[in-house]
């Protein structure tokens, strides 16, 4: 069996697009990266008069902000394999009428049970 040869780790889930995962994965990841994101925002907001504070603040918040897109468009491009769907319709998160209405899809569309062309199954990496 090719899938016990990859076992899923936290670099093949934020940083891969490969194989896929289900809703909950991809639901508690999405959820992670905007908890980090409110966090530094939330303290950006909170300091608004120290300087050196302030930037220590930003600093954090562009790293997390350029981490958290490109790992939100990995998760996403997996859950889209889960569906059955090629990874290129990701684009549609980037499109802001759309946006939010592809992310509650992605959330709430069952994958497929069986082995398809992304994957052997459900959070597993590609073999």
């Amino acid at each position: 069996m090719t899938q016990l040869n990859r076992r899923p780790d936290m670099t093949w889930l934020l940083s891969s697009p490969s194989g896929r995962v289900g809703r909950r994965t991809f639901s508690l990841s999405w959820l992670f990266w905007m908890m980090l994101n409110g966090f530094s925002s939330t303290n950006i907001a909170l300091h608004p008069g120290s300087e050196e504070t302030l930037s220590g603040w930003m600093i954090l918040f562009l790293i997390t902000a350029i981490a958290s897109l490109i790992s939100a468009t990995m998760v996403s491009i997996k859950r889209l394999h889960d569906i059955g769907y090629s990874g290129v319709f990701v684009l549609a998160l980037f499109i802001p009428a759309v946006s939010f209405l592809v992310l509650l899809l992605l959330c709430i569309w069952p994958g497929e049970k069986q082995a398809n062309k992304f994957g052997p199954a459900t959070d597993w990496p590609a073999a």
